[in-house]
């Protein structure tokens, strides 16, 4: 709940849902970790709405990749098997978001924060502090 003053509008709403994504990189941990960390940029992408708490319920692999291969140094010397791990998952997510449309924001009046005031620049000209 948002307060402003006396009256009290619902700016919140929870939501549930699934999104795909997909990560990469040359450690299983580093391809799931690099997937989940796209969760936000996903929901953010696909709303209007400022998500305040993302929580994962359940996350299905949908599929799970691992690219071998050999590659060689100068072509010819020291031989070594490289891995590329790539994981696509379907997470659902229960998303509290903030309804920006829904604040009502006051305008106040303030002085310039660029105004200089003249007494300082004497002083200083002077060589006070």
């Amino acid at each position: 709940m948002w307060e402003a003053g006396n009256d009290m509008k619902e700016a919140s709403q929870t939501l549930h849902k699934t999104i795909r994504i997909t990560g990469q990189g040359d450690s299983k941990q580093k391809a799931v970790g690099n997937a989940l960390a796209q969760i936000h940029k996903k929901i953010s992408a696909d709303s209007n709405q400022l998500a305040v708490r993302i929580i994962p319920e359940d996350i299905r692999i949908v599929s799970a990749i691992v690219e071998t291969f050999k590659e060689h140094f100068l072509f010819f010397f020291f031989p070594r098997i490289r891995k590329k791990y790539q994981v696509t998952l379907d997470v659902t997510v229960n998303v509290m978001s903030l309804d920006l449309a829904a604040l009502d924001f006051t305008e106040q009046k303030v002085s310039s924060p660029d105004k200089v005031l003249l007494s300082k620049v004497k002083s200083l000209a002077r060589g006070g502090k």
